[in-house]
């Protein structure tokens, strides 16, 4: 699994998001069937690119399977969390290192990414899978309530439109 960290950690900070959601939209939920992928609304989330890859990526990531996806898995959920920690900290906020506008979008990809990590859970689950989520939601959760975003929505004046 070493290669899905080497595909991500290629990637600037703020594009790891995008390549993950990407995977995880892509690629992951391919192993669900489709009656699932539209129950859990999959299919109608937000259209995803992963812009450093080239038409070709249709013959990439073959190696996806239900037998590998708990390892695919972890390695995903720990990319997501180690890139919200260091991307969308509430102290690069503060330093003015990201605008407000990016640091929100930068959220939803997050949010979807983790959405559909949970989503996953169901059609894929197992000991090692379910362990992966109970530890991982956790941190992302936690790095949630004390990060960029709560910051941003506790001013409602940056909300406010002033005339």
């Amino acid at each position: 699994m070493k290669i899905y960290r080497l595909y991500l950690s290629f990637r600037e900070q703020t594009e790891r998001l995008s390549a993950i959601q990407w995977i995880l939209a892509n690629k992951i939920s391919e192993l669900v069937p489709e009656d699932e992928r539209r129950r859990s609304k999959i299919s109608s989330l937000e259209s995803c690119h992963d812009k450093d890859l080239n038409g070709a990526e249709g013959s990439l990531f073959i190696c996806f399977s239900k037998n590998t996806f708990a390892s695919v898995y972890k390695v995903l959920f720990c990319s997501l969390n180690e890139t919200v920690k260091n991307v969308l900290s509430l102290q690069v906020v503060e330093k003015g290192k990201l605008q407000q506008d990016e640091c929100f979008t930068l959220w939803k990809i997050a949010a979807s990414s983790f959405c559909l990590l949970t989503l996953l859970i169901r059609e894929l689950r197992n000991a090692s899978v379910l362990l992966t989520a109970a530890r991982e939601g956790r941190s992302f959760l936690q790095t949630f309530t004390k990060s960029s975003f709560m910051y941003l929505l506790s001013d409602e004046s940056r909300f406010c439109i002033n005339f």
